[in-house]
């Protein structure tokens, strides 16, 4: 069964703080509503994954034609991590951009 959440802290006498993994979602919205090269779309697919502990992130996205894809996407990556990291101090391991496609 594939993890839910993040574990941020253990303490076996105290209990377990961790983050669903529906947050990480949230933090990828906000950042791709933040790059203005971005088509807002609001079916925006993403993927949160945790496996042994550690967080892949997987997303679609669909440009303005004309924007640069590495720079745009080498850009995402850096926003999604550093938000990410910023709001939870969880580095992720992964970060995947995929561009579905353009619009006008």
């Amino acid at each position: 069964m594939a993890e839910e959440y993040v574990l941020l802290r253990s303490n076996e006498e105290i209990g377990k703080i961790a983050l669903n993994k529906t947050v990480f979602k949230s933090i990828v919205d906000i950042s791709l509503q933040d790059n203005e090269n971005i088509v807002d779309d609001k079916d925006t697919p993403v993927q949160i994954k945790v496996n042994k502990n550690k967080l892949e992130i997987e997303t679609g996205i669909t440009l303005k034609y004309g924007a640069n894809v590495k720079t745009v996407c080498e850009n995402l990556q850096k926003a999604i991590y550093d938000n990410i990291f910023m709001m939870t101090n969880i580095k992720c391991k992964s970060i995947t951009i995929d561009v579905i496609g353009f619009k006008a």
